[in-house]
């Protein structure tokens, strides 16, 4: 695949005369790719049923006529106020059982029956009437998804259920958890519930399924739009543009049966989290989304300006840190770069969360390395099509480790496992050795070096596959020594 600058558009929140001068100054730039619809789901149904995709129509013809390709988005991220009126079970209930309203985005129950029956009508529609348009290449679900701990009537079936299907009666649930401790034993299925609000600590095996169970819900959001994307929309592709991490979901299962892995990168926020470590987490966060599906990805959002919304403003990227960063992607195995976003709004939750062009609509210095940036690749972007990256070190990582280590910290402070993880990156980083970041449940082969760590949980799978490794002779690193 060539390799390519793209760009996130929100047209909904501008007129359709800056439309034309946005397309024409972005056809003079060299953008190739616009995203647009992810979060515009009450403008395109402003009530039940009634689909009004006239005007993404003419958007999407301005954008296309002058040779850019368009990515699409489902906006199940922003149920819009007649759904969650009408039908209030979309809205998730916290571990009090209490309301969560909307508020900025993702007020949604994962598992709700009223979001599925409409958001299913909402995909089918948009689908249907997008499948094949010329410009249009590809999708992406939803947006940044999270789960949300719902403990509603629906999701203590679900989970309930959820459980059955893990565990072939209460015996065992009861023993593999040991609720024997603190007389925690269950006598029917009728008194498991998700963990509603108790005291603490509770059960770490009660927790660790709770969170899978809700990391899975996640998923289920995601597969019922596949599934209709799949059917309709055969020639384009689909994906999602996850958050970096640490993060909640299990990203290894939700990406399974997309086409392509997308994220949206950030790096000059991680300062706020890591302190003066910041800039070589990025590189650790490229490299693991490199290896979710082992193989090249897309960066659907990247940095572009200061970001503030509902946190402080944050620093803007100084000189040269647009190019460099988005250099950096493509370095690790980004096929496409979408930068986050033309122009700063105006107004709304996001109004300080800046685009590459400042709220007074001059093109400025950001805007300039931008245009630099994506002439660079639109000259090189050819040689550099199809390339991937190869190593001989991988770097194993688990998700329900990180889970479970939030769960019991097992140190004084806080055993953090993506920290971990990341100071053994980095030890490669500083020496250029480039590693693989990989599931822990992935095959070996290929590789000379792998590092394993913080075995908190261990599976007789994958302590297997470890002894094959080793006994081929593969190195194995540990926190604690080679073997």
């Amino acid at each position: 695949m060539t390799i390519k600058i793209g760009i996130d558009y929100y047209p909904e929140q501008w007129t359709p005369e800056l439309w034309e001068k946005d397309a024409i100054l972005m056809q003079q730039t060299g953008v190739a790719v616009v995203r647009m619809a992810e979060f515009a789901w009450s403008r395109m149904e402003p009530t039940e049923g009634n689909y009004q995709f006239e005007w993404l129509d003419a958007a999407i013809e301005v954008f296309a006529s002058r040779g850019m390709e368009i990515v699409l988005c489902t906006p199940t991220n922003t149920p819009p106020n007649w759904m969650t009126t009408r039908y209030p079970d979309v809205l998730p209930m916290d571990e009090q059982r209490h309301i969560i309203r909307p508020g900025v985005r993702g007020h949604r129950c994962n598992n709700s029956p009223s979001l599925r029956m409409l958001g299913s009508k909402f995909v089918e529609a948009i689908s249907q009437r997008y499948s094949k348009h010329p410009a249009v290449i590809g999708w992406q679900i939803d947006n940044e998804m999270h789960y949300q701990e719902c403990h509603c009537d629906t999701c203590n079936r679900s989970f309930v259920a959820w459980l059955q299907k893990r565990y072939s009666n209460l015996e065992e649930l009861n023993r593999e958890w040991g609720t024997v401790v603190w007389s925690g034993e269950y006598s029917s299925w009728a008194e498991v519930t998700t963990p509603l609000g108790a005291s603490k600590p509770m059960n770490p095996s009660y927790l660790l399924e709770y969170k899978r169970f809700c990391s899975d819900s996640v998923g289920y959001l995601l597969g019922w739009q596949l599934e209709i994307l799949r059917r309709n929309c055969p020639g384009q592709f689909v994906t999602h543009n996850m958050w970096q991490y640490p993060n909640s979901l299990d990203y290894y299962d939700m990406h399974n049966e997309l086409d392509f892995v997308s994220v949206d990168y950030y790096p000059n926020e991680l300062y706020r989290d890591y302190g003066d470590r910041f800039p070589r987490n990025g590189a650790l966060t490229l490299d693991l989304v490199r290896g979710i599906k082992r193989r090249n990805f897309w960066v659907m959002e990247q940095l572009s300006g200061a970001q503030g919304a509902w946190m402080p403003i944050q620093r803007t990227p100084y000189p040269g840190l647009i190019r460099a960063r988005s250099w950096q992607t493509i370095a690790r195995g980004a096929d496409m770069v979408v930068h986050f976003r033309w122009r700063s709004a105006t107004v709304g939750a996001e109004q300080f969360w800046h685009g590459l062009i400042d709220h007074s609509n001059v093109p400025g210095r950001r805007f300039r390395e931008f245009a630099e940036l994506t002439r660079e690749v639109n000259q090189l972007g050819e040689l550099l099509a199809d390339s991937t990256i190869v190593t001989q070190v991988a770097i194993l990582h688990s998700h329900d480790q990180h889970t479970a280590l939030s769960l019991q910290p097992q140190a004084e402070g806080g055993m953090h496992y993506i920290d971990n993880l990341s100071s053994m990156h980095n030890a490669f980083l500083k020496m250029g050795v480039g590693t693989d970041v990989i599931n822990w449940t992935e095959e070996l082969d290929g590789y000379k070096l792998v590092v394993v760590p913080s075995l908190f949980l261990l599976s007789e799978e994958v302590a297997q596959r470890l002894e094959r490794f080793a006994a081929k002779g593969g190195r194995l690193s540990s926190p604690i020594g080679l073997v």
